[in-house]
């Protein structure tokens, strides 16, 4: 009987050890399991995907603050502080000719970028710049969107992601004098943006001078220039109307502007964030939510910063634009000749944008058809 006793006794000990050990290797799993994955949940949370933004202006531009920094922010929002946006104004990473290859190369991951600044755009850069060929940032947006879209476009876009378009607003001519003819423009210097602006100039009399935006006001204030092709949202947003009194309103064509993104960095996105950048900055979204602010603000603010200073607009009569028609109406013929001679669509390109704006709305006056 007491042999029974003691084997029982013994069984029971057996199973509390074994017990005991089970438990011991349990609580040893659970903890290594926890040491592994905690730090990799601190990292998540601690580290998110920063994107760096570049782009030429201030970050007080009106612009920038209105079409383009409030999508930032909302792609920060959505993405639950996954993505942080981190900032490179005023042309403190790249400087602007040099946006798009910095895209290309990676430097930067997003950017605010002017097309018209380089001349490996000819197809989208110049159909912009051409004379009267768009009423309105939103109107030039939508067609350059369309025409991406159709695969229309330079083929040297596909090196980076174009997240959207977004034109300036087409430019008149901000001047020292009053601009009412062609004739006003002869023995007198005006800043020219791209190989269009600066033909433009020339063919209306004028001698051109390629510069950024940004160098505008200080020629403007050394007398190198006596005015610009400018917008007037542009024109505002860096102080012209502080030298220049007078503003020809006359849609001379504008700069290929867009919002752009290194194929890598969207790449290496989580396919979720990949599609909130889709949603926030896609195609659509940012064209027509940059078309808007730079139409309101062109037509806003700029024009209110304008008339404070005391700005002279130049409104001009269906016989003095007409006076300006003649002259820049070969324009037209002469950039299809050109662009088809290096195997380049445009004439298939240019009959595309004249029927997309007649859709949209804008009957444009001079056609080489």
């Amino acid at each position: 009987m007491l042999d029974f006793l003691y084997i029982i006794k013994n069984k029971k000990e057996e199973t509390m050890n074994r017990n005991s050990i089970i438990m011991v290797i349990i609580t040893t799993l659970t903890t290594v399991t926890m040491l592994f994955a905690w730090p990799w949940e601190l990292t998540a949370v601690e580290k998110p995907i920063v994107l760096k933004v570049a782009h030429h202006a201030s970050p007080k531009n009106p612009f920038w603050e209105t079409g383009i920094a409030p999508l930032c922010k909302e792609l920060e929002t959505k993405s639950q502080g996954r993505i942080k946006i981190e900032y490179y104004h005023a042309e403190s990473l790249l400087k602007a000719v040099d946006m798009w290859d910095g895209i290309v190369k990676g430097i930067a991951d997003l950017s605010w970028t002017v097309f018209s600044y380089t001349p490996i755009f000819p197809l989208l850069s110049d159909l912009a710049a051409l004379p009267f060929s768009y009423p309105a940032a939103s109107f030039g947006g939508k067609a350059q969107l369309r025409l991406y879209k159709e695969r229309l476009l330079d083929k040297e876009l596909d090196k980076a992601i174009v997240l959207g378009f977004d034109p300036t607003a087409p430019a008149g001519i901000i001047s020292k004098k009053p601009i009412r003819t062609p004739s006003d423009m002869k023995g007198k210097s005006f800043r020219a943006a791209g190989e269009m602006h600066t033909r433009i100039v020339k063919t209306l009399g004028g001698t051109p001078v390629a510069m950024p935006i940004g160098d505008t006001y200080i020629a403007l204030e050394r007398g190198v220039i006596d005015g610009a092709l400018t917008a007037i949202s542009p024109a505002a947003a860096f102080k012209l109307e502080q030298i220049c009194k007078y503003y020809t309103e006359i849609k001379l064509g504008g700069l290929a502007t867009g919002l752009v993104m290194n194929k890598a960095s969207y790449q290496a996105l989580p396919k979720d964030l990949q599609h909130i950048v889709d949603e926030v900055m896609g195609g659509e979204r940012s064209t027509v939510f940059m078309g808007k602010a730079d139409d309101a603000y062109d037509q806003g603010a700029a024009r209110q910063t304008f008339i404070r200073a005391g700005v002279n607009f130049i409104s001009l009569s269906d016989n003095e634009l007409a006076a300006f028609y003649d002259p820049l109406k070969p324009l037209w013929s002469e950039w299809i000749t050109k662009m088809e001679s290096k195997g380049l669509p445009a004439k298939q390109l240019v009959n595309r944008w004249i029927t997309i704006m007649r859709e949209l709305g804008y009957i444009v006056p001079i056609t080489p058809f």
